[in-house]
C-alpha cells in the first residue's frame, strides 16, 4: 500500500480529481453520481438549503450550504468544521502528536517561525473531515485575521492508515495557515489538503490551491505570505474558506488562553458552532 502510493501523482490525481467532480455532466447522470454519493455517505439532506436536484455537479454538492439554524453557535472555543476531534493537547517542546509514538515539528507545520514561537506551550485541536461531513471552514473566534500564508507541500491522504504510517503527515502536506487575533490571545486555523483535495479555496481572498497544472508539474510551486493591514475582523462562526473534497483542519491557541477540559470525547464527531471547551474570562 505504501509502495503504491509512493508510485501515484497524488498531486496531479488530485487536480484531476478535483477538475472532474466539477464537470457539469447531463442532468440525468449528475443527479445519479450525487444520489449514489448520498446513500454510500449517508449525508444528512435535511440540513440543504436548496432542493437536491438544484447541484450541476458532484463538486458542487460537495461545497454545498447548510442552514444557519442547523449549526448554532455556541460558548468557548467552537470546533471551525465538521468532523472527528483526532488531537487536543499541549504544545510541548514546539511539537505537535500525530499519532502515539508520532510527532511533527510546529515549526515546520507553520512555515514560519516567528509564528511557531507564539504558540509555543498552547494548545491544538486536529480534526478530520471525512466525505459525509460538511465542508466549510468558520471562524472558531471573534477575530481579525492578520496574515495567510500558503505552503504548498505534499497530499497524501489523512486517513488513520496514513497517520499512522507516514512520518510528518501534517507537516509535509499542502497546507494553508489563516493566523488570527482574538481577544484571547493569538489562535492560527490551518486546512490541510489531502488526495483528491481539489483545492482549498480562501473566501476572504482570492487565493485557491492546486490551480496551476504546470507549476505543480515542473515543482515550481512557492510559499506565499500575506499580510493584512488593517487586519480583518471577522466574527465566531464566520465562514473562512471551503474544502473542496475532504482533509484536517489543525486548530492552534496560544498559552494562556485559560482553556477548560474537552467537552467531547477524542474520536467523536462534531459539527460547527459546538461548544468544545470553555475560556475563563
Amino acid at each position: 500500500m505504501l509502495r503504491l502510493l509512493y508510485i501515484i501523482p497524488k498531486n496531479h490525481l488530485s487536480y484531476f480529481v478535483g477538475w472532474f467532480v466539477h464537470l457539469r455532466l447531463p442532468a440525468i447522470l449528475t443527479q445519479s453520481i450525487i444520489g449514489w454519493f448520498v446513500k454510500q455517505y449517508r449525508v444528512d439532506l435535511s440540513e440543504l438549503t436548496q432542493p437536491l436536484n438544484s447541484f450541476r455537479s458532484l463538486g458542487e454538492f460537495f461545497v454545498r450550504d447548510v442552514r444557519p439554524e442547523s449549526r448554532p453557535i455556541g460558548s468557548g472555543v467552537i470546533s471551525p468544521v465538521d468532523g472527528t476531534i483526532r488531537g487536543w493537547a499541549e504544545i510541548k517542546d514546539g511539537q505537535l502528536e500525530q499519532i502515539k509514538g508520532k510527532s511533527y515539528s510546529l515549526e515546520s507545520f507553520v512555515g514560519d517561525s516567528a509564528i511557531a514561537q507564539r504558540f509555543m506551550g498552547g494548545s491544538y485541536a486536529n480534526l478530520y473531515l471525512a466525505p459525509h461531513n460538511y465542508h466549510q471552514i468558520h471562524s472558531a473566534f471573534d477575530a481579525e485575521i492578520e496574515q495567510l500564508i500558503y505552503i504548498p507541500g505534499k497530499l497524501w491522504p489523512v486517513n488513520d492508515w496514513s497517520i499512522n504510517s507516514i512520518d510528518d503527515l501534517f507537516a509535509i502536506n499542502e497546507r494553508v495557515v489563516i493566523v488570527m487575533k482574538s481577544p484571547f490571545g493569538r489562535c492560527a486555523l490551518v486546512a490541510v489538503g489531502a488526495t483528491n483535495v481539489g483545492r482549498i479555496r480562501v473566501l476572504f481572498d482570492e487565493l485557491e490551491t492546486n490551480r496551476d497544472l504546470l507549476a505543480m508539474t515542473l515543482g515550481a510551486r512557492h510559499i506565499v505570505s500575506k499580510r493584512y493591514d488593517p487586519a480583518r475582523a471577522v466574527v465566531k462562526g464566520e465562514k473562512l474558506a471551503v474544502f473542496e473534497m475532504g482533509s484536517s483542519v489543525v486548530m492552534l491557541m496560544e498559552k494562556g488562553w485559560g482553556i477548560g477540559e474537552l467537552k467531547v470525547a477524542l474520536g467523536s464527531e462534531v459539527k460547527v458552532g459546538q461548544s468544545l471547551a470553555e475560556l475563563e474570562t
